[in-house]
């Protein structure tokens, strides 16, 4: 602010957005979080560009969208670098391309991804040796990302406190001398996934997706959204039998799952999709009281289907992945106008228990789930929770989400007063020699080999 009150002139900063999943009419939860950032940032003042992989479709934004070769990202995303301010990367954009690690630019990584933990339950069932070497390669691959970025962000608060140990881990927690940021917000903050500004549209507008489509559900029946894919840490064979168990005494609820494929980099688990469907077969319920939308819903077709329903529904099992997640599925049925049923564990069943937005249940709990879905059924309880959605639901917002990353561009100094890519270089070689030593010292010299091999080839 100036001193009479005003709002200080902004100088826009060029903003190169990354994302490793396509952007379009059909995207996943990744490349809408990138999409809508780079909508915020154009609405602050700013000159975003989006580069996603693959061809453009027509896409309407009111920013630039670049499209690349995965196999030759560094033609195109290079070129982009040299006209940019800030680059923001996911996690896994230092992987595919280890190029942006030598950009003269700062470089803000989003972790709002738990992939590490992800990764501890898709691999549960692999032999051990496999699992380890699998993890062991993920946490490098952090490491290398937590070194080497200028600017974090996550999703909610508890992810930060896991990130702030790991890049303490790494020797990133350097004072700055005057004071100005005991909390380290400078280094890592919050970003959240937010919601639309609007709901979805109303059930009388647009082509129908569900109601009036599938002959087993009538107009007035309840209907319970599983959005998304049914990943291995998810369990969505509790919500099939809880639907099971409410079928034998009445047959006007539904549960659908609105999507069993992803327009991403990285494909669903076939085999958790395939074990939801065998348990939904052999409850005899498929096509009865559980639904199975094929392919992928994105952009209005998936808003016109959330429109349709009347709740949405995400149980998990409780473990690593489920304390550190920001369910994507939960913060879409709410920006519909949904309430929730949910497992306790995660930040957003703390947000849904807290605020009333839903019904939170323990995890493996098929009779808590059932009683849920029942009270769910009620409209006057639903008619509650919706009004206690809209109360909260401008404090999700994508404009309130990006503000870190916002204020960060914000604050940029201009090009010319940025430290040289030598004391960059320079900074980058302390933290990496002092991390060597440390695991020479206290692991040996071939644990320390093994890591400057992982450590050289996400470097290549």
């Amino acid at each position: 602010m100036t001193p009479d009150g005003g709002t200080r002139p902004r100088t826009p900063r060029r903003v190169l957005l990354l994302t490793t999943d396509p952007v379009g009419a059909q995207m996943s939860g990744s490349a809408i979080r990138a999409f809508e950032v780079a909508r915020a940032l154009a609405a602050a003042g700013h000159l975003p560009t989006l580069a996603a992989p693959g061809r453009a479709d027509g896409v309407a934004a009111a920013f630039t969208v670049a499209r690349f070769d995965r196999e030759n990202a560094r033609r195109t995303v290079g070129g982009l670098l040299r006209s940019t301010d800030v680059v923001v990367s996911p996690l896994h954009g230092l992987v595919e391309m280890p190029f942006l690690s030598r950009a003269r630019v700062p470089l803000v990584i989003d972790l709002y991804d738990p992939s590490l933990f992800e990764i501890l339950e898709a691999a549960r069932d692999l032999p051990l040796a496999a699992r380890r070497r699998r993890v062991r390669v993920e946490t490098a691959i952090w490491n290398h990302v937590l070194r080497r970025g200028d600017f974090f962000l996550c999703a909610s608060e508890r992810q930060r406190d896991f990130v702030l140990g790991a890049l303490a881990a790494n020797g990133r927690f350097v004072p700055s001398g005057d004071g100005r940021d005991p909390s380290l917000r400078a280094l890592v903050d919050v970003m959240s996934y937010g919601i639309p500004e609007a709901p979805s549209a109303p059930r009388s507008e647009g082509r129908p997706v569900l109601r009036g489509v599938h002959a087993a559900i009538r107009p007035h029946d309840t209907v319970v959204v599983w959005g998304g894919s049914t990943w291995p840490w998810l369990d969505a064979p509790t919500a099939v039998r809880a639907i099971a168990a409410i079928a034998k005494g009445r047959d006007d609820v539904h549960l659908v799952f609105g999507s069993t494929d992803l327009p991403a980099s990285v494909p669903p688990d076939r085999a958790a999709a395939e074990g939801v469907r065998a348990v939904a077969d052999g409850l005899r319920m498929t096509g009865r009281h559980v639904h199975f939308l094929e392919g992928w819903l994105g952009g209005e077709d998936w808003s016109r289907l959330l429109a349709e329903c009347d709740a949405g529904i995400s149980t998990h099992r409780r473990h690593l992945e489920s304390r550190f997640a920001y369910r994507l599925r939960i913060v879409s049925c709410l920006g519909a106008g949904l309430p929730v049923i949910c497992t306790e564990g995660d930040v957003l069943a703390e947000l849904v228990g807290r605020h009333g937005l839903g019904v939170v249940v323990p995890e493996l709990d098929v009779a808590a789930v059932a009683g849920a879905i029942v009270r769910i059924a009620d409209p006057e309880f639903r008619a509650a929770c919706r009004a206690r959605i809209a109360e909260v639901r401008p404090l999700l917002s994508w404009h309130l989400a990006a503000r870190p990353l916002v204020e960060f561009c914000d604050s940029l100094p201009p090009r010319g007063q940025r430290a040289s890519r030598v004391q960059l270089a320079a900074a980058e070689l302390r933290v990496l020699v002092a991390s060597a030593w440390r695991v020479l010292s206290a692991e040996g010299p071939r644990e320390a080999a093994r890591r400057l091999q992982l450590f050289l080839m996400l470097r290549s």
